[in-house]
């Protein structure tokens, strides 16, 4: 049991390569921005 803990607090303290949360937060916020931008023009567009 002891073994077990060991290895999933070192597997917690590994950083993931190649992933970076803050440039993903921006991304999905990038993401969402631009749909909004969208749906707005799109409403507009027929308003």
């Amino acid at each position: 049991m002891k073994t077990m803990w060991k290895r999933l607090s070192e597997g917690a303290n590994q950083t993931h390569e190649g992933f970076n949360l803050p440039m993903t937060i921006a991304m999905i916020f990038l993401f969402l921005t631009f749909w909004g931008v969208s749906f707005y023009i799109l409403l507009n567009s027929y308003a």
